[in-house]
């Protein structure tokens, strides 16, 4: 069964992509989610969720990114405590989009 899918729905109702490699820039994470959104039938009944590292210091920016592309949860940790370099830190994920709640929002596929 291909990935997202579901025999009965077409969709299962939740599908993570994760920056698990922590190198990927925010533009690229954006464009991603937004290409699925685009090309894949019915992506908007599904619910999409990020997972980022920080190996490079981008999960925040690469989480807010995803959010942009279409992403509806974002999957963090306190202190962005995580393996290797981290996660992406829950507490400036709110604060991002607390402040700049303008930079966070997603534009329709």
């Amino acid at each position: 069964m291909p990935r997202g899918r579901n025999r009965d729905q077409g969709w299962r109702d939740h599908d993570q992509h994760s920056g698990h490699r922590g190198y990927t820039t925010p533009a690229e994470y954006e464009a991603l989610f937004r290409g699925v959104r685009e090309r894949v039938p019915n992506s908007d009944k599904a619910i999409f969720s990020v997972h980022c590292h920080d190996d490079l210091g981008l999960a925040v920016a690469n989480s807010l990114a995803g959010v942009r592309g279409g992403a509806r949860q974002i999957e963090c940790t306190i202190n962005g405590i995580g393996e290797r370099a981290g996660n992406a830190a829950l507490e400036e994920v709110v604060m991002a989009m607390r402040t700049r709640p303008t930079c966070c929002r997603s534009t329709p596929a």
